[in-house]
Parts: structure tokens; sequence; C-alpha cells
């Protein structure tokens, strides 16, 4: 009975589509040898192998890339089934300069109870064959790693994706799984169908997808015309199609086994990734499945939600984690797809184009900070600055960016942090001086400068130039137990005032991350007393680990 109402629900979308994708563009080569599977991939298109992966069975064991295109492979990945939070799920491999030495280590952990990715990261920054510096950063689990690339030769006219705009092409076959397959790259799950009404569904994703690769591909061809790169607009572009030609990106409306509370949607991020209750498997869009309220009836601003989640999610499926790597899902679905209109149009799409040499890039990091001002997503910036810190510790230009990620209407830290720089430093060099200009706007404000607020802002920038410049864990501890009283006194404060709760709650998740990196650093060898000490204190004032 499913169906016969599916066929009648999807009769009047079956049309001819002259975007017939196929792996064997992509594939060059595919071998088998002691039980493992080895693909050999074209990516750009040049008739070179650029990616290989190889699997047993079903599951992916490792993927080797050349990420430049440039004739070398140079990132090399492990995966590995989940086993405990301290056994690592994936290992990567890089050699950043070309010269056939490993000089990055990339491990990665699952901690699935905190819903936390950690990366432990080591780093031959001198290329000497030494590594010498090791860190640790952390991201949630439900939201990794920048490919830069040639694009001398590319023409973007040959992107089959692009010709999306043509038709929307068949939906052909209904699968065992309950997920009905596109021709042009998706594999719809009859709960999509059957909540947001068939016909709209439809409508939406052709509509978002003919919109969004057209955008990627305006941004890619502007990089190429102003001889531009790395662009990762265009590396974007090339991965959607891969991923669509091959795989097929599945879409789910009925996960029940996930906390939906103000989620729209998530996406798998990584090979083995799966949704265990119906089976599915990366790459995959899960959209909330309490949406929308009314079945089949979803609003004008439902339906713009829906949009810009699907364009957003399937960017995850490349591999690409908040806080991870380069901010393409936030950026590009507001850059392609929603009807954000000036300065946060314009530093979105200067996001999305990417033409960044990856998170380090002080050029991103800047134009992050604008992008956060200007999307309501300060704590990005400020955590983006504080991830560099670690790397580049000891580095004053990221003591200023950080106040001007860290200031904003509800966000008083960075004016603390103005004051203390202005009084360490007599000398401020002019790209300084540019980063404190963002406080005239705000230290005016009272309820970001009263007293009790100006006294937890200060302990917060204090103990940020403590950890993240001086590298002394040991002295925050110490100056966050001299403020436990007043710590807990924020934690557990319910006020009803929406401006001191959103001033609160800054405040608190930059406490909670300071602590966070204390427990986590050096993970999973994290036995330190200082990291036994944070988690503690996390636990004291009321923080669940």
């Amino acid at each position: 009975m499913k169906y016969i109402i599916a066929v009648l629900l999807l009769a009047s979308f079956q049309v001819h589509s002259e975007t017939q994708f196929t792996a064997n563009k992509f594939i060059l080569k595919t071998s088998t040898n002691n039980g493992l599977k080895k693909i050999e991939i074209d990516l750009n298109q040049d008739n070179k192998t650029d990616r290989i992966e190889t699997y047993r069975g079903e599951e992916l064991v490792s993927l080797v890339r050349d990420s430049k295109f440039s004739g070398k492979f140079d990132e090399w990945t492990a995966y590995f089934p989940f086993v405990s939070e301290i056994r690592p799920t994936e290992i990567l491999e890089m050699d950043t300069n070309g010269d056939g030495k490993i000089d990055r280590i990339e491990t990665f952990y699952k901690n699935i109870p905190h819903n936390l990715l950690i990366v432990n990261t080591k780093v031959d920054s001198l290329f000497t064959g030494k590594f010498d510096k090791e860190f640790t950063v952390h991201s949630k689990l439900s939201s990794k790693k920048d490919e830069v690339n040639c694009i001398a030769t590319e023409n973007i006219a040959d992107f089959k994706i692009l010709k999306l705009t043509k038709d929307i092409g068949e939906v052909n076959m209904l699968l065992e799984d309950g997920l009905y397959r596109t021709d042009w790259g998706y594999k719809i799950h009859q709960s999509c169908l059957e909540k947001w009404g068939a016909n709209t569904f439809l409508s939406i994703l052709k509509s978002t997808m003919s919109k969004g690769f057209q955008c990627l591909g305006n941004l890619a061809k502007n990089n190429i015309n102003n001889n531009s790169s790395p662009n990762g607009a265009l590396n974007n572009l090339k991965g959607l199609e891969y991923l669509t030609s091959t795989n097929n990106i599945s879409i789910v409306c009925n996960q029940k086994n996930y906390s939906w509370d103000g989620i729209d949607g998530h996406a798998s991020v990584s090979p083995g990734e799966m949704i265990k209750e119906s089976g599915v498997k990366h790459p995959f869009i899960s959209i909330n499945e309490t949406n929308p309220k009314d079945i089949a009836k979803p609003t004008e601003d439902e339906k713009n939600e829906l949009s810009d989640t699907l364009f957003h999610e399937q960017l995850h499926n490349l591999e690409i984690r908040h806080g991870e790597n380069i901010e393409f899902p936030y950026a590009c679905s507001t850059c392609c797809i929603s009807e954000a209109k000036g300065a946060q149009k314009e530093n979105a799409c200067k996001i999305c184009s990417g033409v960044y040499t990856g998170i380090s890039d002080k050029n991103y990091l800047n134009d992050l900070i604008k992008w956060g001002r200007t999307s309501y997503k300060e704590e990005e910036s400020a955590r983006a600055i504080n991830k560099y810190q670690k790397e580049f510790p000891h580095d004053r230009w990221a003591l200023f960016a950080y106040v001007d990620s860290s200031s904003g209407i509800f966000s008083p830290v960075g004016i603390q942090m103005a004051k203390i720089l202005k009084e360490k430093y007599k000398k401020i060099t002019k790209d300084e001086e540019d980063h404190l200009k963002i406080i005239e706007k705000y230290e005016s404000i009272k309820s970001l400068t009263n007293p009790e607020t100006a006294k937890m802002s200060k302990l917060v920038a204090e103990a940020n130039i403590a950890l993240y410049f001086e590298r002394d864990s040991k002295k925050v501890l110490i100056n966050l137990e001299k403020n436990k009283v007043a710590i807990k006194e924020l934690f557990n404060n319910k006020t009803t005032n929406e401006t001191e709760k959103y001033i609160g709650e800054d405040i608190k998740k930059k406490i909670t991350d300071l602590l966070d990196d204390i427990w986590l650093d050096h993970f999973p060898s994290n036995n330190s007393s200082e990291s036994s000490h944070a988690l503690h204190f996390l636990r004291e004032i009321g923080v669940e680990k």
C-alpha cells in the first residue's frame, strides 16, 4: 500500500532528466587483494588518481588523498571501529610541506557520553623529523579537514551537478529500506515525503540544491578569475558532485532516538557513521523528525528553514565539522540559501569562497570574526582563536583578535580583556589597535559593565591569557578556586531577565570551555593533577561530566 501511495504522490515529478550521474566518471580502477577492496578515484578529472579508498566488506578502513592535486599523496587516514572513549576511531597523517615526510598527526577520539569529538594533534613545526608541538581540541560529535587545490585549468561549466537547474529528474525506484532514489544524487526516505508532502519536499530539495550548487559554482569561478588559490568553493563543489554521483546522499525524517531539542538537523561526517535504528549509512542527512508541526502543511518559515538545513548539513558529509575546519556549513548556507543581505551575506560569501590555507590562516580568522558578529555567532570565532593559540602560543596577535571576537551585545569579556592588554602593552600596533576599536561600541552599555559582570568577565579574560598565551593551567585553576563561590552563584542563577540571562550564558560557556581544555589536555594521557582538578571543578559547579 505504501508503495502505491508513494508512486501517486511522486507522479508529478517523474520527468526525463538530462543529469545522469555515473560513478565511472570518477573511478579509474578497482582491485581486490587479501579481502580488501581498493578503489582509485580521480576527483578533479585529470586522469590521475588523487583519492584511494580501501574497504573491508562495506567498511572503509583507509583513505589516501592528494589534497592539493599536485601529483603527490599527502594525507593518509586510517579508520577504526569505536571501542571505547580512549581508543582512536581515526588517525590522520599529513605531509603539509610536500617533502615526503609526515609532519602532522591528528588522532580522533569519540566521547559518546558527553557528545565530544576529541582531537589530539602532534606537529613537527620545524620539519626536522621531530614532533615539537602537541595539543588537544574538542568539538561536538554531531557537527574535519580542509583541502587545498589547484584551479588554473578548471572549467566550471563541466560540472554536471550544475545542470540540476534543467529539471528535477525521476524518483525511479523504491529501495527495501524505504528510500526512494532520485537520478540526481539523493535517496529520500518516505517519512520526509509523508511529513512535508511529496511535492513540497521534492520542490524544496531541488530548488535548494540548484540554487546552492550554482552559488558555489559562481564563487569558484570568481576565485579562478581572480587567480585566488586555494579555492574552497571549487573543492566543495567537486566533493558534492563526487558524493551525489557515487554514494548518493540519504535524507531521513524519522530518527526518534536523538536529542532534537533546538536542532533542525544533523549529518554524518565520516565513513562508518550510521543511524542504528534505521541502518542508514554515511553520507546521510537527518531532519528533525518533529518537523513540521502540521503534517504535510509546513509554514513558509518551516520551508525556508528546511532549505537552509538541507544545504548546511550536506556540507558536513564532506568530512567538515564545526570548529575543526573552515566554517563552510553555516557560511555557505547563509551565502547561498538564506535571505541574508548586506554585511552578513558579504561576510558569509567571503568565507564560503574559501580562499584560505586553513583554519590557522589569519585572514580566515579575521574574516571569521566579522562573520561571527554579523551572524550572531561570536562564540564560533572566539573558539577558533583559542584553537589557533593552542598551536601558536605566545602569539600576541591572537590576544587582540580574541578581544574582537569576544565583544558583543551579550559578550562582555572582550571589554575587560582590552583593559588588561592596554595596561600590559604600552606600545600597540595598528593591527592590534584595529581589533580594540570594537570596544567603543559596547563599553558604555551598563549591562556589560556593571560590577558583578565586570568582575566575572575580568576573571575569564585573565584565565584566557594565562591558559592560551602563558600556557599556565595551574594559574588558571588557582584563580578560579579563589572565586569558586561567585562562579557557583553564576551557574546557579535562574534570572528571568533576558539580557542578564544571555550575558551569564556567555560567561558560563567561556568558563566551561577553559576547564574542558585543561581537563582534556593531551588526551587520552590527561592524567595530570591539573586535568583531575579541572574535571572536579566542573562537577562542583554543576557541569555534568
